[in-house]
């Protein structure tokens, strides 16, 4: 099962579509769609992201952080793994990479990096 991001239906921020699958609904809203239907984190992580280069007959050079595939990834500023789900929405995103290179990055991470 692959995710993605459809604007301008969805939001186009993917963390929006992983906290909708865990929790069953939307970020603000109290109503959920279908307790039954939500998935774990780990789930959600993988359908936006190796789910969706497997779908399309691409996970030999990307959908995952191996040595020798294209290095698209992003650095949050919080473990999704470790949170309250409720803290996904609060999550930021705090560098982005492409292929490899630094292509944005909030100041206060820009020593790390």
């Amino acid at each position: 099962m692959c995710f993605g991001s459809d604007v301008p239906i969805e939001p186009l921020n993917p963390l929006a579509g992983i906290y909708a699958a865990v929790t069953g609904r939307p970020a603000g809203s109290k109503t959920c769609f279908n307790l039954k239907e939500t998935i774990s984190v780990t789930e959600a992580v993988r359908g936006f992201t190796s789910a969706g280069a497997e779908a399309v007959g691409d996970s030999g050079w990307r959908g995952s952080l191996v040595a020798g595939k294209k290095a698209d990834f992003v650095v949050l500023d919080r473990d999704l793994m470790k949170l309250d789900p409720e803290q996904i929405p609060k999550t930021k995103v705090v560098a982005t990479y492409i292929n490899g290179e630094l292509k944005h990055c909030l100041p206060d991470f820009a020593e790390y990096v």
